[in-house]
């Protein structure tokens, strides 16, 4: 149970929500109704209960810095910084965690030290930042799959896979939109690419049939291969508009149909160079937290070489999950470790460790 202290904070952070974050706040909601396809979709029912903290790119924090004549900028803040990067919803709800441990040392009247600058391992709302460089939207195109839907409640498909936890929120919410009945994706085997996918399929009532030992598309399609467990079945496979299909394409040999469609899309967000920038040149070096591969590619692809090449001297990576951190291999920015299991309770203590060492 959250205690009254912990309640309090959450409640002060919320205050200091940014023009822009409140901006993709605004957007961001579970439709329980038919929606126009450009609603954005929240990556958890949780966040509204998350913290919203936090200091922002629009926020006195994040003002464009200045330069001197030899084009410095001003020396930042030698003060820890943890910079969580994804959707806002869920770089939020991690940010709730990390800051339920400050607020816990405040509830057992910690010293004023403790009080002001959190705990040995804890943060404060001042070192948490919240970069959302993603937005989940509904498809441009959402007739392939209410094809696929109309399929499932014809009872046309044997196993749903899914692939992510916002697979799970997009297809639940889009069921309920066109009146698929729950039991019909209840009478479907599950097979889930990690337990944090799993963690929140149960928390829809669904509950998976198979999860490979590792949290990557390439563990799930070995597995699935040598256990022949898809063999002679229809696997419908909700996923992002980028989705890499070639990744699945191995299933074909097994299955009777392979259906892929797209459930949602990743929509990258402006990045702010000075943001970045002031991030890179932070005294005592970020620690960066990726919540998907997704994001890695948005700040990566949103930022000049120079500002990359800066963060990949300065910034202490972390990632969510092994997808991501294969990602961050990819462009040069590797982890200095990978949440275990994967998932936002595992990451936020991945951030506490980094920061009490």
């Amino acid at each position: 149970m959250i205690s009254l202290t912990a309640v309090s904070l959450i409640r002060a952070v919320r205050v200091s929500i940014s023009r822009r974050a409140q901006k993709f706040a605004n957007e961001a909601r579970l439709p329980s109704t038919d929606p126009p396809a450009d609603d954005a979709l929240s990556t958890t029912a949780a966040s509204s209960t998350s913290s919203s903290s936090l200091s922002s790119p629009s926020s006195g924090a994040h003002e464009k810095p200045t330069s001197d004549p030899a084009g410095h900028v001003d020396a930042p803040h030698a003060e820890s910084l943890v910079v969580v990067v994804g959707t806002e919803a869920t770089a939020e709800r991690l940010a709730g965690l990390l800051l339920m441990e400050s607020a816990g040392a405040q509830e057992r009247g910690g010293t004023d030290g403790e009080r002001e600058h959190g705990s040995e391992s804890g943060l404060t709302a001042e070192q948490v930042r919240v970069e959302p460089v993603i937005r989940l939207t509904w498809p441009q195109e959402l007739a392939p799959l209410d094809a696929a839907l109309a399929r499932i409640a014809r009872g046309e498909m044997d196993w749903l896979l899914l692939l992510s936890r916002t697979a799970v929120e997009f297809l639940v919410a889009r069921c309920a939109a066109r009146g698929v009945p729950e039991q019909a994706l209840a009478g479907m085997r599950l097979a889930c690419v990690g337990s944090g996918t799993a963690e929140a399929a149960e928390e829809k009532g669904l509950r998976p049939s198979w999860v490979p030992s590792a949290a990557t598309g390439a563990a799930l399609v070995e597995e699935a291969l040598a256990s022949g467990i898809f063999r002679d079945q229809r696997v419908f496979v909700p996923r992002s508009a980028i989705g890499d299909d070639e990744m699945l394409e191995p299933l074909r040999t097994q299955v009777a149909e392979l259906h892929l469609v797209s459930a949602y899309e990743n929509r990258p967000q402006p990045i702010d160079e000075a943001v970045w920038l002031r991030y890179a040149q932070w005294e005592s070096g970020p620690v960066v937290a990726f919540l998907s591969s997704s994001a890695v590619t948005a700040l990566w692809s949103g930022l000049p070489l120079s500002v990359q090449e800066q963060l990949a001297r300065s910034a202490r990576w972390l990632a969510i999950g092994p997808s991501t951190a294969e990602t961050m291999q990819q462009v040069h920015w590797p982890p200095r470790a990978v949440a275990e299991p994967p998932g936002l309770e595992s990451l936020a203590a991945l951030i506490k460790r980094e920061f009490a060492t």
